[in-house]
């Protein structure tokens, strides 16, 4: 690339820097010549670039660093760029005003004060590690405010604040992965949220510190521009620090396309959802939740799928996992089961107020199944939890009820509180291994329950309590 040639004025004429491509870079494929404004210590420094390349280089911000730099704030409406700009550089706080940046390479806008965002604008992460906190100012309520993070990894290891009341939309281009390692919140006296775009199989990572947010996460993968990965997923979200609070995880607002469809939830530490702050966990068509061998608490789990296949949660470790949750909705049509499958090495226990839940697929988890709380769940014609190695009812007021001889397997030890704990419809005959009602275990027979007879196989049993 061609040298050029730059002039630094502040006030009066300083010098002319030959410089070569650099660190501080603007739309490098821009032709016309552009000009930059940047102010520090009530002094205002502009650089006007002349030739094509449009490039502030790294002779530039060397004068910016000589004159003591804490405070840069970058206006006009080009694009600014920072490759690798050193650790020297921009130490204290950078403001983007009718402005977008990107940055690219470890620490390019130095290592310590804040970035701030204004009026609508994107900051683009190009493989880039920034340790500055970032604030979104906010403003209307659109699609102009964004952060983008292109193919390759990134990782902001300041904190985040989305300010005001609007929402910001963040992208992973061709299988990116983004980490955000320290928090992710509103500023103080805001309302935002983010709508998340995966793409191609890109990865969000919430790790070392968790989420604040009173908002939900939307999720809106763009499947229509950007085919999915080999394994079918858009994108995953990866919580690897607990205690994580939000409105809700994914949403329904009307749109196809806010729920976790097309995409992969995993949690890979115990706990990962504040539910004193936490609502709901959203789930569409073809996703997955892999409790990656880890004890997690939701409050509800609503399901809409109008098309597609059902989604899954599972346990894809040999550890065992535990999901406790309150009710699980079909959020299409309240009077149906939800579209969702259960599987791996997997407990489920139902807990608090879970009302009535059908289940009318098989599920092929290989935990247990347990109901603490107050409510039916319901055994439709092709329901089943056949793999579970123990099934039981420790409240007084849950319920099971049974209208298919499958619902139940072989090798299930059943626990009833008491006999009206379980009813199995007329004409149905369900055969497990044993069985134990009020504390006392049955011998092998045929025991009836509502109009239905259970088949147990074992004399022995036990009582399964999970608090």
């Amino acid at each position: 690339m061609k040298a050029a040639m730059k002039t630094i004025m502040c006030g009066r004429r300083i010098a002319a820097l030959s410089i070569c491509t650099g660190c501080l870079l603007s739309g490098a494929t821009a032709m016309a010549a552009a000009s930059y404004s940047y102010e520090n210590d009530n002094k205002t420094y502009v650089a006007t670039v002349t030739s094509a390349e449009t490039a502030i280089s790294s002779e530039a911000i060397n004068v910016l660093n000589s004159n003591a730099v804490t405070n840069f704030i970058k206006r006009g409406d080009k694009t600014l760029t920072v490759y690798n700009s050193g650790a020297n550089a921009f130490t204290g706080d950078v403001t983007i005003e009718n402005s977008s940046i990107v940055v690219g390479g470890t620490n390019p806008l130095g290592p310590s004060g804040k970035i701030s965002i204004n009026n609508q604008r994107a900051f683009v992460f190009s493989k880039a590690t920034v340790a500055k906190d970032v604030l979104f100012a906010g403003g209307a309520w659109n699609d102009n405010t964004k952060i983008s993070v292109w193919a390759g990894t990134s990782q902001l290891n300041g904190k985040l604040m989305l300010g005001g009341e609007s929402n910001v939309v963040v992208t992973a281009y061709d299988g990116a992965r983004m980490t955000f390692a320290n928090g992710f919140e509103d500023a103080p006296g805001s309302f935002a949220y983010p709508y998340f775009i995966p793409t191609k199989g890109s990865t969000f990572v919430f790790a070392n510190r968790p989420v604040n947010m009173r908002s939900s996460f939307f999720i809106k993968p763009n499947t229509t521009q950007y085919p999915l990965a080999s394994d079918g997923f858009a994108g995953r979200f990866v919580f690897s620090v607990a205690g994580n609070k939000m409105g809700n995880l994914g949403f329904d607002n009307g749109s196809a396309d806010s729920r976790l469809n097309w995409c992969q939830l995993k949690t890979t530490v115990d706990y990962v959802f504040d539910v004193s702050a936490f609502g709901k966990v959203w789930m569409g068509h073809d996703s997955e939740w892999d409790l990656c061998g880890t004890t997690q608490r939701i409050k509800q789990l609503d399901v809409k799928v109008r098309t597609g296949n059902p989604s899954v949660i599972t346990n894809s470790f040999a550890t065992p996992a535990t999901l406790y949750m309150g009710m699980m909705y079909n959020y299409w049509n309240g009077n149906a089961a939800p579209i969702i499958r259960f599987g791996g090495n997997l407990s489920v226990v139902f807990e608090n107020n879970f009302y009535d839940t059908m289940v009318n697929y098989e599920m092929t988890a290989t935990g247990d199944l347990i109901i603490n709380g107050t409510g039916t769940l319901a055994f439709q014609e092709n329901g089943s939890w056949a793999n579970a190695a123990n099934v039981a009812v420790n409240s007084t007021t849950g319920k099971i009820t049974i209208a298919n001889p499958n619902a139940l397997g072989r090798k299930t030890n059943v626990s009833l509180k008491s006999n009206s704990s379980l009813e199995i419809a007329s004409g149905v005959t369900v055969t497990v291994n044993t069985l134990t009602v009020g504390g006392v275990q049955k011998p092998a027979g045929n025991y009836t329950f509502g109009s239905g007879t259970l088949s147990v196989l074992r004399p022995r049993g036990f009582m399964l309590s999970v608090q």
